[in-house]
């Protein structure tokens, strides 16, 4: 259901300047300035100033103990509640893209998502959060469905603290209520910049022992090459000197069995020439017998 002009302008009157959503609990300033009680107490924890000044008129005031709840206003946030619940709805998505949670008449499409005030916001209404000083530090990212995820379970608060001790996120009433006192606790802002340095400090050592590793992977396989060519060479001058053995044995191998062939060959004519001398003998022998 659409709502008219007038509608919408009431809905403006009634939301928070920090939030940008319907007042809840809402506290008055001395100046006339209203704010959600959650809004203007995380305002002064923030700032720390002293005494606190107004977000949007800088006037300042005794301290968040001194301000009065805005009863009137209450009333009137209840009863416009009642006739146009539609008004406190959630962030929704249609298709997958996500909608501006301040536009009424028309909803447009988010371009981005403020984490503090856990809202995403056309781009009219993110210039308007913009314009106003206190929202300048809120982190705003590209629009988010599931806004839960970034948000404290426990008191449904955006987490704005990084605890270095537990590695753990926090919202600005984790950090009030002292849940890590004594903790090294450090802004979104400031755990990047720890962190980052860290990383860039963990990656100059990775890549300092990768070029060891790399230079002594070179040098290494540097060395096996030249293992490689001397074992090549001491092998080929090993077949080599096999090959020269061998070609000699044949070579004596086939002189040896020449010699001894000439030797038996002489041996033969040794002894064929004995044995026909003891044959003529014999025959001589047998001559001068047979004339007796």
């Amino acid at each position: 259901m659409s709502l008219s002009k007038p509608e919408e302008q009431l809905a403006y009157e009634l939301s928070c300047p920090i939030c940008l959503q319907l007042f809840s609990d809402p506290l008055v300033l001395p100046c006339g300035h209203n704010y959600c009680r959650s809004c203007i107490g995380k305002s002064v924890v923030i700032k720390d100033q002293t005494p606190p000044r107004c977000p949007e008129c800088r006037e300042e005031y005794q301290g968040f103990e001194s301000l009065q709840r805005n009863f009137k206003l209450c009333s009137i946030i209840e009863g416009y509640r009642a006739t146009a619940p539609q008004l406190d709805w959630q962030p929704d998505t249609v298709g997958g893209e996500v909608f501006c949670d301040h536009c009424i008449d028309e909803r447009l499409a988010a371009v981005k998502t403020c984490l503090q005030c856990e809202v995403s916001l056309c781009s009219r209404h993110l210039q308007r959060h913009n314009e106003k000083e206190a929202f300048r530090a809120h982190a705003v990212v590209e629009p988010l469905k599931e806004l839960g995820m970034k948000a404290c379970a426990t008191h449904r608060r955006p987490f704005e603290y990084f605890c270095s001790n537990d590695m753990t996120l926090m919202c600005s009433t984790c950090f009030i209520e002292g849940h890590h006192y004594d903790h090294d606790i450090l802004t979104f802002s400031a755990a990047e910049q720890e962190m980052r340095a860290a990383l860039e400090s963990r990656c100059k050592v990775v890549s300092f022992r990768l070029k060891i590793t790399e230079s002594v992977l070179q040098k290494t396989a540097e060395e096996q090459g030249a293992s490689e060519a001397i074992g090549d060479k001491l092998v080929n001058k090993a077949v080599a000197i096999m090959d020269s053995m061998a070609t000699l044995v044949d070579r004596y191998r086939e002189r040896l069995h020449v010699l001894l062939e000439e030797e038996r060959s002489l041996h033969r004519q040794s002894w064929q020439y004995g044995i026909n001398a003891l044959e003529e003998q014999q025959q001589q022998l047998v001559e001068v017998q047979s004339k007796r």
